[in-house]
Order: C-alpha cells, then sequence, then structure tokens
C-alpha cells in the first residue's frame, strides 16, 4: 500500500514486484499483500541513507568505489581451488564498506544494476586472464548474472570478445526465481551461452521457487546448494532429517547430470556431510574468505608449488590490472588490483 514509511517511487515497484513473484508462487487468481518482514529490502534502511545510496551508486563506478572479491571453490575429491565467484564490494566514502544485500536491490530500483553488471563481468574475465598471464593454474569464475542480463545474451559473448578469455573458464550464475519467470525466452538464451562454451549454474537452489518441473527443462550445468541447506548439516538437533533432504538434492542433481557446488561451508562437520554424500566441490569460510585478487594469485601459487615441487614457480610479478585503459568502464577500486 502507497504511501508507506520509507517507500518512494522505486521502492513501491520493488516491493510490487516482490508481492507479484510472491503470488505466483501459490495459486492461479491469487493476491498477495508486500509485507515488510517478507521483503527483500527488509528491514527498511532510515530513509536519509537509503536515498544517500541510491545517489551514491551513480557515483561508485566512476569514483572507483566499487570493486571484487573472489571467494575460492574448493574441489571435494582432491581439495584443490577449481574455481572462485566473484563477489561485489562498495566501499562508500561516508558509510564505509556496504553490504551488497543493501545496495544490490537499490541498483536494481535505479537501473545501475545494468552498468554495474556489465563493469563486474568485465572486470572478473580479465582478472581471469591476468593470473592465467601470470603462469597461475586455469581456474574458472563463477559471476553473477542479473535479470537483465539474462535479456541481453550478447552481452557475455561480446566480453568474452573484448577480454579473450577462454569461454570453458567462464560460469555465469543466475537465480532459480528469475530463471522460471519466461521459461521458454530464458531456456533460449541458456542454450545460446552454452553454445558459446560458457556454464550456467543454478543460484540459490531450494530458496523458495523449486520446482522440479523446470529443473528437468533448463539446460543448465552446475547446481549450487544453498547455504541455508549447508548450515544444518552436521548439527545435533535434526541432523538426519537436514542430511536426507542435502543428500537428495546431490543424488537428484547427479543423475541429471549437472555438477554440485556447496556454499557457505563453515564447519568440518558440515563438510564431512558434504563429502559423504559425494557432493562435488563446495566453498565458505571452512575454506577462505573472499579474498583480494593478490591473495588469489598466491594461494593459486603454493598450490601449484605442492603438485609440482619440480616445476619453476609462476610468475608474481605481472600486474593484476582488471581493466583497460581504453575501456568506457571505469577500473576496480586500488585495493582490488595487484600493483606490478
Amino acid at each position: 500500500m502507497y504511501p508507506a514509511p520509507d517507500c518512494d517511487v522505486d521502492a513501491l515497484l520493488k516491493r510490487a514486484d516482490i508481492a507479484m513473484r510472491s503470488a505466483k508462487g501459490w495459486d492461479q487468481n491469487s493476491v498477495r499483500m508486500y509485507a515488510a518482514a517478507s521483503g527483500a529490502d527488509a528491514p527498511a534502511q532510515p530513509l536519509s541513507e537509503r536515498l544517500a545510496l541510491k545517489n551514491g551508486l551513480r557515483d561508485a563506478l566512476a569514483q572507483g568505489q566499487l570493486f571484487i572479491e573472489y571467494q575460492p571453490q574448493v574441489e571435494l575429491q582432491d581439495r584443490r581451488v577449481t574455481g572462485v565467484e566473484a563477489l561485489l564490494r562498495w566501499q562508500h566514502p561516508v558509510y564505509g564498506r556496504i553490504d551488497p544485500g543493501r545496495f544490490i536491490p537499490l541498483a536494481e530500483e535505479t537501473g545501475m544494476i545494468v552498468p554495474i553488471s556489465e563493469w563486474a563481468l568485465r572486470c572478473a574475465c580479465l582478472q581471469n586472464r591476468a593470473w592465467c598471464a601470470a603462469g597461475l593454474p586455469p581456474i574458472k569464475t563463477a559471476v553473477n548474472l542479473s535479470a537483465r542480463q539474462l535479456k541481453e545474451p550478447g552481452m557475455a559473448g561480446r566480453m568474452l570478445a573484448e577480454t579473450g578469455m577462454p569461454p570453458a573458464l567462464l560460469e555465469l550464475e543466475i537465480t532459480e526465481g528469475i530463471l522460471i519467470e519466461d521459461m521458454t525466452a530464458n531456456c533460449a538464451t541458456i542454450n545460446q551461452l552454452r553454445r558459446a562454451g560458457v556454464l550456467v549454474s543454478i543460484d540459490d537452489f531450494g530458496t523458495g521457487y523449486s520446482s522440479l518441473n523446470y529443473l528437468c527443462e533448463l539446460p543448465v550445468d552446475i547446481l549450487k546448494l544453498d547455504g541455508l541447506f549447508v548450515r544444518r548439516l552436521g548439527a545435533a538437533g535434526g541432523r538426519a532429517r537436514a542430511f536426507a533432504i542435502a543428500d537428495s538434492i546431490v543424488a537428484m542433481a547427479h543423475r541429471l547430470g549437472l555438477t554440485v557446488i556447496a556454499e557457505s561451508v563453515e564447519t568440518s562437520e558440515q563438510l564431512g556431510d558434504l563429502c559423504a554424500m559425494g557432493c562435488d566441490a563446495a566453498q565458505g569460510y571452512l575454506f577462505d574468505r573472499p579474498l583480494a585478487p593478490a591473495l588469489v594469485a598466491a594461494l593459486l601459487a603454493r598450490e601449484a608449488r605442492e603438485l609440482a615441487p619440480e616445476a619453476p614457480g609462476p610468475r608474481l610479478g605481472s600486474p593484476f590490472a582488471v581493466a583497460p585503459e581504453t575501456s568506457a568502464i571505469p577500473p576496480a577500486a586500488p585495493s582490488a588490483t595487484l600493483p606490478a
């Protein structure tokens, strides 16, 4: 309902969209009202701060306040880092480090999600190329794809052409809520991406829109087991049921030919359960927090030395630039690059 506290026009449209998606999850001819306690932007930020962040997003790219950290993804069979997830960060000059859960919805409301997402995808591709150029083992980089980017499938191909990144090293993560909004169109888009050699994963699986029907139809490569399921593993109370649910998801995904990556792994007990059920890979604080590019390079170099001690070490003196000077998209913040 409008007017409402801390609700401008952008917020009103966003909340209407949240209510509509909730209605779609029920039955035909149903009506759902937006509730702040269950909304994606709850609890509401103070109006002055919210507006300041919305306005600040327009300058964040130009002023180099945005940067990317990378959380390692570990293959559980041999405990090697085989990939990283690119995570967008914002260091605001007044409010400090802003949680993505606060500024990503604002970017979607203002339309800034388009240039920001394009910048993040370009940076991640260039960073992957920089690691390879430094002689480090090749790894895949996972980047979240927004709803608007999904409607522009040519963007990924353009980024691959601009950066020279091998398509097989790029994984595009798409949340399941976005995927089911227009199944036919999204399947066509995903097929186009996969024909280009790009990997596609379902993010946040099982957190509200899960449907075995659409899972059978979507042409994806990877299923990410949401932290909601992982956090319940290894616990004393209700462990058997939590294990059974997660184990069923992993087994189902494998029967469909999908790789499973578990998110938010924080304890050795959770890791033990995931290994027991045959989960393919995992990420979380148990392995590493999101890291700056230089720290990822050091991690990969250390693993390379351990696997091949007789081989010469990788060249670590190469600059880890994240965007060319000729790009119209501003470069990442200085903290996201490795000095030459």
